[in-house]
């Protein structure tokens, strides 16, 4: 006679018998009536075997061997990690008993057969269509319940994924169109069905993103810094600051001017005056007037040209350097350049930040 190995009682027919599980009806109804995880009938076992541990701890603190009463001194100081270490070898030797056929013992042989999930619950996963294809060669494809092989044959989850079901091999056997509306209690024809090997099913399966497309948008976000590095990278602390006043970039320097004397003799050497001969390696011309291109209604003037130059070199002092009233003016101009700078920074840090929460 055939047995269950989730009760462990012997029948004269089981509900599915396959080469990797074979369960009754009363075991099937019992994990899909009631569903519950794994985890709860570990937690009750764990808690029943603690009683047990702590009542034969202190029995044994007045037992006459020595070794008694310090093993049981040790497990009253930490009983919740003795419990721990001793339970999955207790669980495995009380499920190895046949007597044992209670709810508990019974979830926790689903669990081990892989029929239940320790919590939680499953989907349907992505390679459905082919774990399914296996499930048909592995049962002949034909139905389990009736051996129809000329009908259209599901695979049917013994216990269901919205019971704490899983995916594996054992909780999956091939039934026929008309066997799994029976087991279902439902016609699979009407608009509410969901068939997840159908090209277009009415609820698609969930989604699961894979490493390469959660690692996508951080990767777009380094591309985006690397390219602007350079611009992350100039944008100093200092121009950030709204007290700052000196330029992030070189700004001319007063000690490298180039003398007054010195520029009126090159500026003289640039602009000859007209008629003056000039000496091309050997070859001598003189130079003609050149009227610049003026309105009609101006004249020019090169003698006020040469004032505005010179007025200018004025403002210098004999040494080259500028004198302090062109020192304010320059100071003045980069001073309104920096604000520029820092208004420009802020709004490329402001756009970064706001780029990086949408991406999160």
């Amino acid at each position: 006679m055939p047995t269950c190995r989730i009760c462990h009682h012997a029948f004269n027919s089981l509900k599915f018998q396959t080469e990797h599980i074979s369960i009754c009806g009363r075991c099937v109804n019992t994990l899909n009536e009631s569903p519950e995880p794994a985890r709860n009938a570990e937690i009750r076992l764990g808690e029943k075997l603690a009683r047990g541990m702590q009542r034969n701890a202190e029995r044994d603190l007045y037992a006459e061997e020595e070794w008694k009463r310090l093993k049981a001194k040790k497990v009253l100081a930490d009983l919740e990690n003795a419990v721990a270490l001793a339970l999955h070898g207790w669980i495995t030797r009380l499920l190895e008993k046949p007597e044992n056929s209670t709810r508990d013992f019974k979830i926790m042989r689903a669990y081990r057969r892989g029929l239940l999930r320790e919590e939680g619950f499953a989907d349907y996963p992505v390679q459905w269509a082919s774990v399914a294809h296996r499930i048909r060669c592995r049962d002949g494809f034909k139905c389990v319940t009736c051996d129809a092989t000329d009908t259209t044959l599901d695979v049917h989850h013994i216990v269901y994924l919205s019971r704490h079901g899983t995916n594996q091999q054992n909780n999956l056997i091939t039934l026929c169109r008309k066997c799994h509306e029976i087991e279902h209690e439902r016609l699979f024809d009407l608009p509410e069905a969901y068939d997840p090997e159908s090209p277009e099913p009415i609820r698609p399966p969930v989604t699961i993103q894979t490493a390469a497309s959660l690692a996508a948008p951080q990767d777009k976000l380094g591309s985006l810094i690397s390219a602007n590095a350079s611009l992350i990278v100039s944008v100093d602390a200092n121009v950030l600051s709204p007290r700052q006043t000196v330029p992030p970039y070189p700004v001319r320097n007063p000690e490298s001017t180039i003398p007054s004397n010195i520029a009126l003799a090159g500026q003289a050497a640039r602009n000859p005056p007209d008629g003056a001969t000039l000496d091309f390696g050997g070859t001598r011309a003189t130079k003609t007037p050149t009227l610049p291109i003026q309105p009609t209604n101006q004249t020019a003037d090169p003698s006020s040209a040469r004032a505005a130059d010179h007025s200018r070199d004025a403002a210098r002092s004999p040494d080259g350097s500028l004198t302090p009233e062109r020192s304010k003016m320059v100071d003045k101009e980069d001073t309104y350049e920096v604000h520029i700078l820092e208004v420009l920074a802020w709004i490329f840090v402001v756009i970064l930040i706001l780029f990086l929460v949408i991406l999160k």
